[in-house]
């Protein structure tokens, strides 16, 4: 159990803790994706030919 869960399982009926939990974590991932940025310098090219 995270503190995520401790926190939402104070606040939600049982039922809707697991739904939280996970909708929380998929909105921080996709948080993550969209504004990560990597920095062009750092791109490698391997050149196969």
């Amino acid at each position: 159990m995270t503190p995520l869960w401790s926190f939402y399982e104070r606040l939600l009926p049982g039922r809707l803790v697991w739904p939280a939990v996970t909708l929380t974590y998929m909105i921080a991932i996709l948080l993550l994706l969209l504004f990560a940025r990597v920095p062009v310098e750092q791109i490698i090219y391997i050149d196969l030919n």
